[in-house]
């Protein structure tokens, strides 16, 4: 028989909830390992774990499986752990998710010193002939001395069977619908068998209860709750509506609602609050406990209603029943639904402060109604008719129906059929389509009070025929035709040449293509190739067209035309190279003594090619500007020559192909040099950016100009010292400083970083998040931000402590929760630079649109506390090297003031502290460092202190007192560890140091973990705090014992001494020959040292016992020791 040992069982679930209750597939999954005398765990490979022999798995080398199976919601699951060599154990479980972790941890088998006990679990019954047997009964053995614990179940016949060492146990047996039984014992012996049954009380209707808290954010602390006194629970069995039972909570937010065993669904609501749900199995051997904690409901009694009505032509209104109302947001995806009574009356509440499309659907004598209404519902009800009638027909049934036909010269008309008809109309992006039918007619149903643009095309005769018509359909039906006629004419030519241009030669260009479309709709289209001399023929029916020639390397021409008919139609194109446009433009300036620039008037511009003698030539205008057309691909001496008497002449040689040339002149400016160089694209390779913005200003002057096709500038300014800039499109600004010398050429290649559309990307993971906006959006509420967060979950700080917010302000760190890993994208124009306000103490800040190192932080007053930046990850609180746009950090100051970050290049490290603990002890949790065993001054500790917690729910880990060093006896608080802990330790100093777990109101055995040379361990416990303190080595025993009692016999009292080599969780126990309990004499934590304790020869309840022999055990961990005493009387 299967049987399991409990001791060494841990059951765990999570993830997916279930929702229905037909045949769910569960993942069951976990790990099979055996305990070793250290307290570690080895993995068992090749272990069978099964339910039967369609649902079952084998550990792999890590001890780990994995598998599926079917479950019909039809109670606990018997699952099966077998290994050569190790105890078999069975777990049941009962799923209450679609993922379960079920992990073993098997016992070397002992088998061939065991006893057989056997039997089976009956009903008691009325009847005492009748005998009912019960399946599927769970039953622990508990060893009376050991402790330790076997459990098995009873098969269809409610019979079991189980293998136990030789021992009395104490058997407990429960089953659903039954009362529990833990009041039988039976005896072991080894090698023989024992028959024993077992009975259980059928369990009344409503002995069971669900019991639990309602609970709302506390008004005083956003990140605590608080009690919800008259809260309504209300539980329905699993998808049904009937039967209700309800329950009210007290003044503590409690409540207590009697129910039979079984699935329910459970709702808690409260006024003013998001209602709960939650999927609830009651049973004697559960809990039959569920918390509930709503959030704030932002104005959920907010809602819409009205009346749907039929209006007669003489004014009476006929109420609609049953018509449906369906009211959506698309902003948060909400979605309500209700019907209308036999008044014609509905109402549905929504979520207020939001606006709705809302939509009514009705049938009223045989005739589809629908209405749609576009409405805002603040923080009270709406009210919102739909009113139908003759006179009110919907806009829905509005629509364009018609004729399309050919006319003949006598006056016939011929219809044609498979003609398309398309009506558009551009405010609402609205399209329909249709198709005439063998009579040349169409119809279509629109959207009523639009205008339309609507296009007929169709064939005739082997012609292409084509319409349009503007119209506009009100609330009804509207008439448009389409007619045709005339002669059928014969298509014309149009033909001509495409030509390119290059300088002043003309040439053809063969392979151009020629496109004509009607000039009203963009089909049909008719295209065409031009022949070796550029010659291209067109056949069209006559009207009007645009005609376009295009060729590779050229510009496109498109000229509208007509088509005459019976005459000829020629058109030439002429195409220009792109970028044609050879040309030398620019300015002249003169710089006064001042230093100021001021444009020369009517200066003379003379562009000469030497070898032709082919010269150009023009003045400046009243902004010293010039422009003038000349030759493609020839080199030019360009001179300047000053209006004044002096002539005074500049000389610049250029080579222009064929697109324009900037020059700029200068005089007066022997003081000046030049700025000159690239402005390139950083990724993936270098590669130059037309059109960037570059300049450069200090206090007396600023010049600007834009890099060319190459990313080339050029910039001559006065020598000094200037603020240098640079900017393009999609691109992030550069900033620098630059020296300027008199009479030199100072070279500068910028490389931009992609700005992501301007967009600032931010990853975060599930949980809770510490954010920052990177840059200005102005009153963008965070969900527009950050779309995948959990509503209400943005929290700023200040001196009071966590605030809700709801529009983020740039500088501020924020606390954002998010259901799982995800990024976001910022827009918004960038900023990198900012002053930040700092309050004595903690504060929660964000940086700039680039990332600030050390180097970028200013602060004047020395205000900070060295070692304090904290960013916030999924392990928790850890320092940070430097601040990066889109999150938010944690920082300390001695006192207030003011900080400023500005954006750096350099990679300098925001200082730590940790050279203060070099020889302190460290220890690890969860990969969170503490430091124990030295102490600093009070100005040191501040770098060691650490922030305010995060929000229930946040991982953290700390002493108390807020602090991550510790000097002896400290306690460490942990937040949302989960269930598994790993420990790393570094002990410096020679002291023995132990780490204690406690468990609040858990009296169960709690080993303190020795912090020896041992530098690492993982233990499963549920504790939310320990105590890390160093033991006197003096006082401590080498090993567990206990020693005989004193006096022995004795009358009536006497002493029983143990010692404990560590902290530990002890019992003692008084036991008779027998192996029944008379008294418990010690059951708590105590810690390492020598013991004592008397025993007064009374049993539990205080009643002297009689004379005899008796056993005393002491349990500590896994030391079990048994010693005899003897009373006399």
């Amino acid at each position: 028989m299967k049987f399991t040992k409990l001791t060494s069982l841990v059951l765990l679930s999570s993830l997916l909830s279930l929702s229905s209750a037909t045949a769910q597939e569960i993942v069951l999954y976990g790990n099979v390992s055996s305990l070793n005398a250290d307290g570690s765990l080895s993995p068992i490979q090749g272990a069978y774990v099964g339910i039967d022999s369609d649902w079952y798995n084998y550990s792999d080398e890590a001890g780990n499986y994995e598998f599926s199976f079917l479950w019909n919601w039809d109670g606990p699951v018997a699952v099966i752990c077998e290994a050569e060599g190790y105890d078999t154990q069975t777990a049941t479980i009962m799923p209450e998710e679609e993922v379960v972790e079920l992990n073993f941890i098997l016992s070397p088998s002992q088998q061939e010193e065991n006893g057989i006990v056997f039997g089976h679990v009956y009903e008691i019954s009325s009847d005492p002939n009748e005998v009912i047997p019960i399946s599927g009964a769970g039953l622990i053995f508990s060893n009376s001395v050991s402790g330790d614990t076997w459990t098995t179940i009873t098969g269809e016949n409610g019979g079991y069977e189980i293998s136990l060492p030789e021992g009395l146990y104490l058997v407990s047996v429960w089953a659903d619908g039954y009362l529990d039984n833990n009041e039988e014992t039976v005896t072991v012996i080894a090698y023989e068998e024992v028959e024993q049954n077992f009975y259980l009380q059928p369990q009344d209707e409503y002995d069971l209860a669900l019991h639990g808290f309602v609970r709302g954010p506390s008004d005083d602390d956003p990140t605590g709750w608080m009690p919800l006194p008259g809260s309504q629970i209300r539980a329905t069995p699993n998808d049904q509506e009937e039967p209700v039972y309800e329950a009210v909570t007290n003044e503590e937010g409690f409540y207590e609602l009697p129910l039979s065993s079984g699935y329910y669904d459970v709702t808690a609501s409260h006024e003013g609050y998001q209602s709960g749900f939650a999927y609830v199995y009651i049973s004697s051997n559960n809990e039959n406990w569920q918390d509930f904690y709503l959030e704030h409901s932002d104005f959920q009694n907010a809602g819409i209603h009205g009346l749907v009505y039929w209006e007669t032509p003489n004014g009476n209104e006929i109420f609609i029943s049953g018509a449906q109302i369906r009211a959506e947001s698309s902003d948060d995806n909400l979605v309500y639904e209700a019907a209308t009574g036999e008044n014609g009356g509905y109402e549905m509440e929504v979520m207020g402060n939001h606006h709705y499309i809302v939509t009514c659907t009705a049938e009223f004598e045989g005739m589809e109604l629908v209405q749609v209404h576009d409405i805002y519902v603040g923080e009270s009800w709406a009210e919102l008719n739909f009113g139908f009638g003759e006179d009110l027909p919907p806009p829905q049934n509005a629509g364009i129906h018609g004729l399309v036909y050919w006319e003949t010269p006598n006056g016939n008309e011929i219809f044609i059929s498979g003609a398309q008809i398309r009506a558009e109309s551009s405010d609402d992006n609205l399209v329909y389509e249709a198709a005439t039918g063998e009579n040349g007619g169409y119809e279509m149903e629109v959207m009523g009070n639009h205008h339309y643009i609507v296009t007929c095309t169709a064939e005739f005769e082997g012609m292409e025929l084509i319409q349009v018509h503007d119209i506009y359909v009100g609330e009804s039906w509207a008439e448009l035709n389409f007619a045709f006629g005339g002669e059928p004419p014969m298509d014309v030519l149009l033909t001509g040449y495409v030509f390119g241009i290059e300088i002043d030669v003309i040439f053809p260009l063969p392979g151009s293509v020629v496109s004509a479309t009607p000039s009203g709709p963009t089909d049909p289209v008719w295209e065409t190739t031009a022949d070796d001399e550029g010659q291209y023929e067109l056949y069209l029916p006559p009207g009007g067209y645009l005609v376009t020639a295009q060729h590779e390397g050229y510009v496109s021409v498109t000229v509208d035309i007509f088509i005459e008919p019976n005459q000829p139609n020629e058109l030439d194109f002429y195409l220009e190279q792109e970028g044609y446009n050879p040309m030398i433009y620019g300015q002249v300036w003169m710089i006064t003594d001042s230093g100021n620039e001021i444009p020369v008037n009517e200066a003379f511009i003379q562009a000469v090619n030497e070898e032709t003698g082919i010269a150009f030539d023009t003045v400046t205008n009243e902004s010293g500007n010039f422009e003038m057309g000349v030759m493609p691909y020839m080199q030019y001496f360009v001179s300047c020559t000053l209006p004044d008497p002096s002539g005074t002449t500049q000389v610049q040689d250029v080579f222009v192909v064929i697109s324009p040339v900037e020059l700029i002149f200068v005089f007066g400016d022997e003081n000046f040099g030049w700025l000159a160089g690239h402005v390139y694209d950083s990724n993936p390779e270098p590669f130059p950016i037309p059109n960037a913005s570059v300049w450069i200003e200090n206090e007396d002057h600023e010049y600007e100009t834009l890099t060319n096709e190459e990313g080339y500038f050029e910039i001559h300014a006065p020598a000094g010292w200037y603020a240098l800039h640079a900017n393009a499109l999609e691109f992030e600004p550069f900033n620098g400083e630059i020296m300027i010398y008199p009479g030199e050429e100072i070279i500068m290649e910028i490389m931009l970083s992609h700005s992501e559309e301007n967009g600032t990307d931010i990853s975060y993971f599930g949980g809770w998040n510490l954010i920052g906006i990177p840059r200005n959006t102005g009153d963008s509420h965070i969900e527009e931000l950050f779309p995948e967060s959990i509503e209400g979950t943005l929290y700023g700080y200040n001196m009071a402590g966590y605030y809700m917010e709801t529009v983020p302000a740039t500088g501020n760190g924020y606390w954002l929760k998010f259901w799982e890993t995800g990024s976001a994208s910022i827009y918004g124009e960038p900023f990198y630079e900012m002053t930040l306000e700092l309050s004595t103490g903690w504060n929660l800040i964000a940086g700039p649109s680039g990332t600030v190192t050390y180097n970028g932080v200013i602060d004047p007053d020395e205000i900070l506390v060295p070692g304090t930046l904290y960013r916030y990850t999924e392990s928790g609180y850890e320092l940070s090297e430097m601040i990066t746009p889109g999150n938010g950090y944690w920082i300390k100051s001695f006192e207030s003031g003011t900080i400023t970050l500005h954006v750096t290049e350099d990679l300098a490290k925001f200082e730590n502290q940790e050279s203060l603990v070099s020889d302190a002890n460290q220890l690890k949790i969860n990969g969170q460092t503490l430091y124990f065993g030295n102490k600093l001054n009070e100005i040191e500790m501040q770098s060691f202190s650490l922030p305010p917690a995060p929000p229930e729910g946040g991982v953290d880990v700390r002493f108390t007192g807020d602090t991550k060093i510790c000097s002896e006896k400290c306690e460490i608080r942990i937040m949302n560890p989960g269930s598994l802990f790993e420990f790393e330790w570094n002990i410096k100093d020679s002291e023995m140091w132990q780490l204690i777990p406690v468990i609040a109101n858990e009296e169960k055995s709690r080993k303190a973990i020795l912090l020896t040379t041992q530098n690492h361990i993982s233990l499963n416990t549920k504790a939310e705090k320990f105590v890390l303190r160093k033991k006197n080595l003096s006082e401590i025993p080498s090993k567990f014992s206990i020693l005989s009692a004193f006096p022995n016999p004795f009358n009536p009292v006497t002493t029983l001494r143990y010692d404990l080599p560590e902290d530990n969780f002890v019992m003692i126990t008084v036991y008779d020959m027998l192996g029944r309990e008379i008294a418990k004499l010690v059951n708590t934590t105590q810690e390492a040292g020598f013991k004592s304790v008397q025993w007064d020869a009374t049993d539990s309840m205080g009643r002297p016992v009689s004379a005899g022999v008796y056993l005393y055990q002491i349990q500590a961990g896994k030391f079990v020791q048994t010693k005899k005493m003897v009373l006399l009387k």
